[in-house]
């Protein structure tokens, strides 16, 4: 199922199961979190939003996060009868954030996992830390592999399981490189620092012990800054923590969810 620009897939889920909308990370497929979401599936009915640039969605033209997220808003629309329940993931994370300011009504409660309030924090924090994660992408193959097997554990890139898994995902729908440009210039630009006080949608702050690109100690200034927000760590698991620890991730989001 897919509507004019975003590209969407469902997982029923147990009858009359609520619905989680899952938007994944700055230009990857949501094949690419398929153990996560499998793992949601048994409590929740799983949306997953590919926004242009990403999967099987349209192609990527310049844009910004807060433009993304009027297309995931419309997304959700047409797939979620009323409020859902949405998670985002790092560039997805700063999409949701937009979605939650711009278009309450339509989220019921909010996961932000291993993203930031503002991008330009995350490309200048702990430069020494990002030298060594770009290092790690040169010269790995296709840009959007590279990337995301870039921001695994070490643990997990040793996994041949888990590593062909990646590439598995992302090569099923191959995408130009310039968009992840776009995309990374979107990033960069992302400042809701001064309207996340506006967020009244219950929010789990969701971060990965190991997360080499975005610190802790700002993913505690976004979940300070949302009235009511709380926090979780996955322990193991570093940037792309769905990916990572699936099933610890997924339970963390369950857990949240019930106890709402």
């Amino acid at each position: 199922m897919s509507d004019d620009r975003a590209a969407v897939s469902v997982i029923d889920g147990p009858a009359n199961a609520a619905t989680l909308v899952v938007v994944p990370p700055l230009g990857m497929p949501a094949a690419l979190m398929a153990p996560f979401t499998a793992q949601l599936a048994k409590r929740l009915r799983v949306v997953t939003v590919e926004l242009p640039g990403a999967g099987h969605a349209d192609r990527l033209h310049p844009t910004t996060t807060r433009a993304q997220a009027a297309i995931l808003a419309d997304a959700m629309r047409a797939s979620c009868e009323g409020p859902a329940h949405l998670f985002g993931s790092s560039y997805g994370g700063m999409v949701a954030m937009w979605v939650a300011i711009d278009a309450p009504s339509l989220v019921s409660a909010l996961v932000l996992a291993s993203t930031v309030a503002r991008g330009r924090d995350a490309i200048v924090a702990e430069p020494g830390e990002k030298l060594a994660l770009f290092a790690r992408a040169l010269g790995r193959g296709p840009m959007r592999v590279a990337l995301a097997e870039a921001v695994l554990t070490e643990e997990t890139r040793r996994s041949p399981t888990q590593t062909a898994q990646v590439e598995r995902a992302i090569e099923a729908s191959p995408r130009d490189d310039t968009e992840l440009l776009w995309l990374a210039a979107a990033v960069a630009a992302h400042d809701a620092s001064g309207e996340l006080a506006t967020i009244h949608a219950p929010t789990l702050v969701l971060t990965g012990a190991d997360d080499e690109l975005v610190p802790a100690r700002l993913q505690d200034e976004l979940a300070a800054a949302i009235p009511n927000a709380k926090r979780a760590t996955i322990d193991e698991a570093g940037h792309a923590l769905s990916v990572d620890r699936p099933e610890a991730s997924a339970r963390a989001v369950l857990e949240f969810l019930a106890s709402l």
